[in-house]
């Protein structure tokens, strides 16, 4: 059941031409288009990734989080359910 929160997920991925669409599919695959989206890429080849996509429940929003974390381009992915509010982050690393 989807409820009226807003998830904020950042994503720490190499700097791969293909890495955003990958992750982008996830949101697409799940009926959700997201809110906000922002990339930057760094000086030592990584890509940080900022988005917000509003009504997933915990458990969706951990499900979308592992999924990313699981993209072999992936090194981490956090998700907080209302950032605004909360700064309980939720890490999920790739070995």
């Amino acid at each position: 059941m989807k409820s009226n929160n807003l998830t904020a997920f950042e994503i720490m991925a190499e700097r791969e031409p293909g890495t955003l669409p990958r992750i982008l599919s996830f949101f697409a695959l799940n009926s959700t288009t997201p809110s906000t989206v922002w990339a930057r890429r760094t000086s030592d080849g990584v890509q940080n990734i900022y988005i917000e996509a509003e009504g997933l429940s915990d458990q969706r929003a951990y499900i979308i989080a592992a999924k990313l974390a699981e993209i072999f381009t992936v090194h981490s992915a956090i998700y907080v359910q209302n950032p605004v509010a909360e700064s309980d982050g939720k890490s999920l690393k790739c070995a």
